[in-house]
């Protein structure tokens, strides 16, 4: 009765363990190869098998030949075998359908007597789609074929599909003579032989006729908004008339690094201006359409945001005992040269602040942040001192120079870029720290001191919280501010639902793409891609795994 009872745990436990590993195969929340490992500790750790014979699969042979039958499987892929093979396919083949499923499935065939027949399907079914498209005719009535090859010519060699060879290698282990490489072949080459006999004269007959690519151009618009879900991420913005941003390109609009916002098209005049270059200038008028997230600009419509208190603040703001300004050269070697202060990550590095540059005598007064160093270029920089006293004993720099209020006016012309910002009681940044208000990132205005209570806090720390009244002097321009109005004056109703139809037109469509599963692009984003700029198109959501990504 107890060893029954023993026997009904371990069979308990083992379905459970199958269970559990089968439902993580089918969502593919963890990778395939993992959820193997974990069965296999699982088994170890219950009691089912010891530590040795969990461990033995790594040097049994079968398991050695089902990867290394994998590996060139891969290596066949990228070599371009498919191409080659599809080429000839469809000269052999000409204009007769049975032909061309003579062809197709003997060639499948054959590979998959050698290759995995997973990988064999994968790496010729955008081959025989590309032939289908070619010849007119519907895929499914290749590709079907295709599927019933790859199987069929799994069974002529001891390689062809891995149960072959877990079948010779237990043979093997108990003392059998194991199946040869060739043992399969008589009986595999009648089967794929009668399989495609029966294809070509009758299952020919009674394959579906699926046109998909035809279908997913028949999809109307709406049935992709709701599929994809796109009125979630995707919505439309108006600037309205007069707008502080007419004139301004979309990159100094700073709708994306400021909110998160990627404008796919312009609607201007009844006209759609698809996949926008970030030099398009923008009008009074246009219509957005962006994809990202409305919170932030929810949040930054109908609130100030910050009030300019004074166009220029005093210099003297910016020093203290702790904090100063100097003047910094590069090392003959210096690894700075060539790089931007941004790609540097100067600050994070030294942690001081660059104020401004100064090349051949002439102060750079526009975007220094992105602006590559020269050899000869000195730097303003500002710190604490004993941040200072670090930076002068880096390689890369060559000397620090103290420097005078007058000679930061004269060289480096600092006051035209400092700004006295006042953060009124109704800021949405009250509360917020300064690396949470992104004004750096989002808005070109680099904090270097705050005012508080009569007291000014040179180079404040990016945890400091903001408060009401606060008085922050920045490195910045008004137009920054002006931009910033700008956004807060955008019009868009964030419960409006999304009419893509507004954006199509004869040249303009909305479509849904599939990519071969030997695309380039697999494993890359669309920005490492330049995807807008390429083939000026954009991307509304990608689908994965049963879901939209937006």
């Amino acid at each position: 009765m107890i060893e029954g009872s023993e026997v009904t745990l371990e069979i308990a436990t083992v379905l459970t363990i199958l269970s559990i590993a089968i439902l993580l195969f089918i969502t593919e929340r963890i990778r395939m190869d993992l959820v193997a490992l974990i069965v296999m500790v699982a088994l170890t750790l219950t009691h089912l098998v010891t530590p040795s014979e969990a461990l033995s699969g790594f040097s049994n042979s079968a398991v050695i030949t089902v990867w290394a039958v994998l590996i060139l499987s891969a290596g066949l892929s990228r070599t371009g075998v498919a191409n080659v093979v599809g080429h000839q396919m469809l000269r052999l083949a000409g204009d007769s359908e049975r032909r061309l499923l003579v062809i197709i499935m003997l060639a499948v065939g054959m590979l998959s007597a050698f290759m995995n027949n997973i990988g064999v399907a994968a790496m010729m079914m955008p081959v025989v789609i590309d032939i289908a498209r070619r010849t007119g005719r519907p895929p499914s009535k290749l590709l079907i074929p295709l599927a019933f090859a790859s199987l069929l010519g799994g069974m002529i060699t001891q390689i062809g599909t891995p149960p072959n060879i877990l079948i010779s290698e237990a043979m093997r282990e108990v003392g059998l003579e194991p199946f040869r490489m060739f043992d399969y072949t008589p009986t595999g080459v009648v089967v794929l032989l009668v399989g495609i006999a029966f294809m070509v004269l009758m299952g020919r007959f009674l394959l579906p006729t699926r046109d998909i690519a035809r279908e997913a151009r028949a999809l109307d618009t709406n049935d992709l908004e709701e599929v994809y879900e796109l009125n979630e991420r995707l919505f439309q913005v108006k600037l309205p008339a007069d707008s502080l941003l007419d004139g301004k390109t979309l990159a100094e609009s700073r709708l994306g690094s400021a909110l998160g916002l990627n404008v796919i098209a312009i609607l201007r005049n009844g006209e759609t201006q698809l996949a926008p270059h970030p030099g398009t200038a923008l009008r009074s008028g246009d219509e957005l359409l962006v994809g990202g997230r409305s919170d932030p600009l929810s949040e930054l419509q109908g609130r100030n945001y910050l009030v300019l208190e004074n166009d220029q603040a005093a210099i003297e703001k910016l020093v203290s005992e702790e904090v100063a300004i100097v003047e910094a050269t590069l090392s003959p070697d210096s690894s700075l040269v060539a790089q931007t202060i941004i790609e540097s990550d100067f600050r994070r590095r030294f942690s001081v602040n660059v104020l401004g540059i100064c090349r051949e005598g002439n102060p750079l007064l526009v975007n220094i942040q992105n602006v590559p160093l020269q050899r000869d270029d000195t730097i303003l920089v500002q710190g604490f001192k004993d941040d200072l006293d670090k930076l002068a004993l880096s390689s890369d720099i060559g000397s620090l120079t103290p420097v005078s209020n007058f000679e930061i006016v004269l060289s480096y012309h600092l006051n035209e870029r400092l700004l006295s910002l006042k953060v009124p009681e109704e800021s949405i940044l009250v509360g917020e720290t300064l690396a949470e208000s992104r004004l750096g990132d989002a808005f070109g205005l680099e904090v270097l001191g705050i005012t508080r209570n009569g007291k000014t806090f040179p180079m404040p720390n990016p945890e400091e919280p903001l408060f009401a009244e606060d008085l922050l002097v920045v490195e910045g321009h008004p137009e920054e501010l002006r931009i910033l109005r700008g956004l807060q004056e955008l019009e868009f109703d964030p419960e409006a639902r999304l009419d893509l139809s507004d954006y199509e037109s004869d040249w303009i469509g909305v479509a849904e793409v599939v990519l071969s599963p030997h695309s380039s692009f697999a494993g890359r984003t669309l920005r490492e891609l330049h995807f807008r700029e390429k083939y000026g198109l954009s991307v509304l959501a990608i689908w994965r795994g049963g879901r939209p990504y937006r």
